[in-house]
């Protein structure tokens, strides 16, 4: 069981680095997707829950709110 800090490598190519309790995603932390796509914000009970920043692998960069994995808000800067 994760409940640190940690890196985890997913079989699909993701890769979150950051913090951990009772297993999941929760904390600061930054997920890499195979795309090259990056996601720097909070997440909680292993879902997107906070503020955060999306680097999209074309260049463009967005500052995100998310609840329960849902996108709440989006402004790019």
């Amino acid at each position: 069981m994760k409940d640190d800090k940690g890196i985890y490598y997913y079989a699909n190519g993701k890769i979150y680095e950051g913090e951990y309790k009772d297993d999941n995603m929760n904390g600061k932390g930054v997920l890499y997707l195979a795309n090259g796509d990056k996601y720097e914000g909070e997440y909680k009970d292993g879902k997107k829950d906070g503020e955060g920043i999306a680097y999209k692998a074309s260049g463009e960069k967005y500052k995100e709110e998310w609840k329960q994995d849902k996108l709440i808000k989006q402004e790019k800067i």
